[in-house]
């Protein structure tokens, strides 16, 4: 999710060259259709920024429960299926779904094929930078699946918000980013209530189960997640590449050192049982709502804003507890409550003092404003200098 701000962020700092090129009549025609947009929506959003902000709560809260129903799924251990299997499809959906929409952003196929032939076939070499944010997330995404096995989803999906504070560490030591004082007080918080919410007990474990373990595996996918944003956005900004075709690169080493990792680590169970053993209909279900988690939240840095971004995570912490409550015998204990109430406040305090929409900090905070009105920067300079 995060890389997919990354790249959206890094592609509209290069939009001015575009413009320059666009025609004026052009220019007045697009401006009264966003304006008249902007009238028709509520609060400010357009009709498409709150459609966007629902699937991201649906998306954010049903990938919890639905991953943490199928690794429950199958009694023997034997049967179940293999997270390594589940990301390497993941990844390959990537690498379509990216595609397609290439083909969409240029018009058709053949000038996607310029674009990826320019970008990445031309210069191979070059591309090996992104060799290891690639293989950090596929690192982090099997992770899930083992923090999923040890975690109910109420717990997981607080926990998960810990990213926020890695990347903004990494962020200030890394990339000499500066914080707000309140940004400082809203991680201090975020870690109160993250520690809040491990302590308690919501329910008990089974005997398979390790909520420690889950809680370190939490934090090693937060540290893995937030090393290769910071990486990312540390690379991506030096190039002009379309952010799909940054994306289909991404997935497509994601592939590769997710096949490598699952030869690795279960070949003799793909041996024994196949490489899709255990797959339910579930599964498949998981595979496909990660897969277009990031593509969501490109969507949403585009057509809504950061305070409802942050509003957003709190709510589908929200809808996980209540979910696991039903589905998963959970226990909403008062510690938990004022927990969880604590992270919410934290994510919500810290997006409002945050100009990306990615709710992490950005380097540039001109050009993160102008990604959350949509405003392309040679425009903006323009009214500001006539």
């Amino acid at each position: 999710s995060y890389s997919f701000c990354t790249l959206l962020e890094a592609t509209t700092m290069k939009s001015p060259q575009k413009e320059d090129m666009m025609p004026p009549p052009q220019k007045e025609d697009v401006m009264p259709l966003e304006k008249e947009a902007e009238k028709s929506g509520v609060a400010g959003i357009s009709l498409l920024g709150w459609v966007s902000l629902g699937c991201l709560v649906f998306q954010n809260s049903s990938l919890t429960l639905t991953m943490r129903a199928s690794r429950l799924s199958s009694s023997g251990e034997d049967k179940m299926y293999l997270a390594t299997s589940a990301v390497v499809i993941g990844e390959a959906i990537k690498v379509m779904a990216s595609t397609c929409l290439l083909v969409m952003e240029t018009g058709s196929v053949e000038g996607a094929w310029a674009a990826i032939y320019e970008d990445i076939l031309s210069s191979p070499m070059s591309n090996m930078q992104l060799l290891i944010p690639a293989g950090l997330y596929t690192l982090q995404n099997n992770i899930q699946y083992y923090a999923a096995s040890n975690l109910d989803p109420a717990t997981f999906q607080v926990l998960y918000q810990m990213k926020l504070v890695t990347t903004a560490i990494l962020s200030v030591i890394l990339l000499k980013k500066k914080l707000s004082k309140t940004q400082w007080i809203s991680i201090l918080i975020l870690t109160l209530g993250i520690a809040l919410v491990q302590t308690s007990q919501g329910s008990e474990p089974s005997q398979n189960e390790n909520q420690f373990m889950g809680f370190v595996a939490v934090f090693i996918a937060c540290c893995t997640s937030a090393c290769a944003g910071v990486y990312l956005e540390k690379i991506v900004k030096q190039t002009k590449a379309s952010v799909w075709i940054r994306n289909i690169q991404l997935a497509s080493f994601g592939l590769v050192v997710g096949l490598f990792g699952s030869y690795a680590k279960d070949r003799e169970a793909i041996m024994m049982h196949g490489f899709l053993q255990g797959f339910e209909p579930i599964v498949w279900v998981v595979i496909f709502l990660a897969s277009f988690g990031g593509i969501l939240i490109a969507v949403v840095v585009k057509y809504a804003d950061n305070i409802m971004k942050g509003f957003a995570t709190g709510l589908a912490i929200i809808i996980s507890a209540l979910a696991s409550v039903v589905l998963f015998n959970f226990v909403i204990t008062a510690q938990y409550v004022v927990g969880a109430a604590v992270v919410i406040a934290s994510v919500y305090l810290y997006s409002v003092n945050n100009a990306c929409s990615c709710l992490f900090p950005v380097a540039d905070e001109a050009t993160a404003k102008m990604v959350a009105k949509e405003v392309p920067l040679m425009e903006k300079k323009d009214d500001e200098n006539p």
